[in-house]
């Protein structure tokens, strides 16, 4: 697809159509180094709406959402879910010895907010610890994957359909021994309001984990190119055309296909500094605010009160390979 095409169908969603078509008249007369630099500002203005952490364009944030509501819907199975026997039967040590670094014992019988719970596979898990769970999502589709995952489990089960901006509306004023977050804050409408939220909802002495996006894993301007190539993706219109586009990366490898589509699909993907959440937390009252896993990703561990009683539940940090080094996923340009 031609590329000045491809962003005047990204910004008409956000910009009049007149302003677009006097826009892209504006293009057609310039030179083509001209041109690569008036779109490349194009596309920089854009993502950063798109990325805005206080409030992301509408444009984004509800496509965000049905990407994610496609991929539990079409792409549930697949590498590192629930119905990868070896993730499945290992993800308690992974919960345990990796990403959190708690004792398995610490699990039983404990209050566990799963917020923004997905296809359920991290409720799994906690729930087959022993922890008693409230699992959240924006999408339903997610939710009832969740409650499916977790069925026959004996533990209390709850279940609520919210943003995780709106905690307060399905929660009140609940509290839990853990709030547990992979991968979801990132993706919000607003970053800001979901952040405070979530650790909100962490009791005194109790636990917070979050996984980020690490600004370390891709610079600005990467992050600037793999946004043009989500713009791209998500300008396919046609489904079987969509799955072309991710089997050509994956390789035809059909087991890829939701981590593929996880990496290209959503237009919201902000990234951020260890430094700059730990400030955060800090400030919301967390003390011992550790990266449990040591990647350009943030897996961040952190207790309610600077002087939470943890010792006796902490483990060591575990060296690499991690549990997601297991399959090695390329994906071309």
């Amino acid at each position: 697809m031609n590329i000045v095409l491809q962003l005047k169908i990204a910004l008409r969603k956000v910009l009049s159509d007149q302003i677009v078509d006097n826009l892209k008249k504006t293009l057609g007369k310039i030179g083509p180094q001209k041109k690569k630099r008036e779109i490349d500002t194009l596309y920089r203005l854009l993502f950063n709406a798109v990325q805005d952490p206080e409030n992301s364009l509408d444009i984004g944030s509800n496509q965000t959402v049905e990407t994610f509501k496609h991929q539990w819907t079409e792409l549930a199975d697949g590498q590192f879910m629930l119905s990868d026997t070896w993730f499945k039967e290992n993800i308690g040590s992974i919960l345990c010895d990796e990403m959190l670094l708690l004792k398995p014992e610490w699990f039983k019988g404990k209050s566990i907010l799963d917020a923004g719970c997905g296809s359920g596979r991290w409720s799994y898990g906690l729930a087959q610890l022993g922890a008693n769970m409230t699992c959240v999502d924006i999408n339903e589709i997610a939710v009832n994957s969740t409650r499916d995952a977790i069925e026959s489990f004996p533990v209390d089960k709850i279940f609520h359909l919210s943003p995780l901006e709106e905690l307060d509306n399905v929660l009140g004023g609940e509290k839990f021994d853990m709030v547990f977050s992979y991968g979801v804050i990132h993706h919000c409408k607003s970053f800001n309001k979901a952040f405070d939220s979530v650790v909100s909802k962490v009791t005194d002495g109790g636990v917070l984990f979050l996984y980020l996006y690490g600004r370390e894993s891709f610079s600005l301007d990467e992050d600037l190119e793999l946004f043009k190539d989500r713009m791209y993706y998500n300008a396919i219109t046609d489904q079987k055309e969509r799955m072309v586009f991710l089997k050509q990366r994956a390789g035809n490898n059909p087991v890829c296909l939701n981590q593929l589509h996880d990496h290209f699909a959503p237009l919201i993907n902000r990234r951020f500094e260890f430094e700059d959440i730990r400030s955060r937390l800090q400030e919301a009252g967390f003390g011992r605010i550790e990266r449990t896993m040591d990647t350009t990703e943030l897996y961040i561990r952190a207790f309610k009160g600077t002087d939470a009683d943890a010792a006796d539940v902490m483990l060591s940090k575990k060296g690499k390979p991690f549990w997601f080094n297991r399959y090695r996923v390329d994906i071309d340009d």
